[in-house]
């Protein structure tokens, strides 16, 4: 049987996000800022919500690939001789974060979102979330900082965080 990680994956980073935004386990030192307050919701999901809380964490479509390792056989180390002896499965697994604030203040927003990044960076980093491999951010991404107009002028600002998780299978 196989068995494709990348949704439990997925789904135990945002269950380790959502129980720090409920404040049902303590935040890691660093990942504080997930915690929600009245003042301040943070809302975290799998998908983006149809009416997001002004500091939104949310999935992305998730993608993975897989490939085999090989042991050598008692014969040698010749090519011929080389056995499969598990998989690898590579997880891209995206993150994004979008920050909301009424009126125009960029500054604020901006500031807020590399927070925020940090946060959820620090969180889904701290522990392990699987004994058989390893997880790390691959990268970030900012959008550009939007301003609306109108009706009332409000700013918004999105970031991804990309993690790389190589999972051991066997």
């Amino acid at each position: 049987m196989t068995v494709i990680m990348a949704w439990p994956l997925k789904r135990s980073a945002f269950a380790r996000m959502q129980k720090i935004a409920a404040g049902t386990v303590p935040a890691p030192g660093g990942a504080e800022l997930l915690v929600s307050t009245t003042d301040r919701p943070v809302q975290v999901e799998l998908y983006l919500p149809a009416e997001p809380d002004r500091i939104c964490v949310f999935g992305t479509p998730l993608s993975a690939s897989r490939r085999e390792f090989t042991g050598e056989t008692a014969r040698g180390a010749w090519a011929n001789n080389m056995i499969a002896v598990g998989q690898v499965e590579t997880v891209r697994l995206e993150v994004r974060v979008r920050v909301y604030e009424p009126g125009e203040d960029f500054e604020s927003v901006d500031k807020t979102l590399g927070d925020m990044c940090s946060a959820v960076a620090t969180a889904v980093l701290t522990a392990p979330l699987f004994e058989q491999g390893r997880i790390y951010l691959s990268g970030v991404s900012q959008d550009p900082t939007a301003l609306a107009p109108s009706p009332e002028p409000s700013v918004t600002g999105n970031a991804s965080l990309v993690f790389t998780a190589e999972v051991i299978t066997w």
